[in-house]
């Protein structure tokens, strides 16, 4: 068995990961979210926003083995690379590429994709479910979708500069309406 086969291992999470998000969405969306109209009032008016907040950390996983995918597949490329040019430079070691010592623009991107989700994240649940305290359960789910739809495509956009705005500016719109609104509707109840 070659030694770039242990690729593979990511690139099973990353399969994994996005499986279940695909079953994550058909369940949410299947369970719906019209029943739950105004602020939660017991525990099962949360019930869409764990659909969201599952898919949401299948990203992040999918996006942690992204970042080890890549950069498995990036020191076999250079590494072979390095042997068919026969220069006596040596390829970088997989803990240059793996710890930042590198300028490898697809290693940067999946670094990226992880990084920027979980910078999002603790904003992107308190508002969630602040929204749904305080305003409607049944939106924050589906605000929560729009704004999981919004990320999904971040590894695209970072790569075609200024388009990453189109992923994340309306993501931050959905972070601070809710929290906006909820601030609001708090404040004036």
């Amino acid at each position: 068995m070659s030694k770039e086969n242990i690729k593979l291992l990511p690139l099973s999470g990353i399969v994994s990961c996005y499986s279940a998000i695909a079953a994550l969405i058909l369940t949410g969306f299947k369970h719906g979210t019209s029943q739950y109209q105004g602020p939660a009032q017991s525990s099962t008016d949360y019930t869409p926003l764990l659909f969201v907040s599952g898919a949401v950390l299948s990203q992040l996983y999918a996006y942690y083995w992204l970042q080890s995918y890549t950069t498995f597949s990036e020191f076999f490329r250079l590494k072979k690379e390095a042997k068919a040019k026969k220069s006596d430079k040596r390829p970088p070691t997989l803990a240059d590429l793996k710890y930042g010592n590198h300028d490898n623009l697809a290693i940067r991107c999946a670094d990226r994709c992880a990084g920027n989700l979980l910078e999002q994240l603790i904003p992107f649940f308190i508002s969630m479910f602040v929204y749904a305290t305080f305003v409607d359960a049944g939106s924050a789910a589906r605000i929560g979708w729009a704004w999981f739809t919004f990320r999904s495509y971040y590894s695209y956009a970072w790569k075609r500069f200024p388009l990453l705005f189109a992923s994340t500016l309306p993501a931050y719109c959905c972070v601070w309406y809710m929290m906006g609104f909820a601030i609001y509707s708090a404040a004036t109840a």
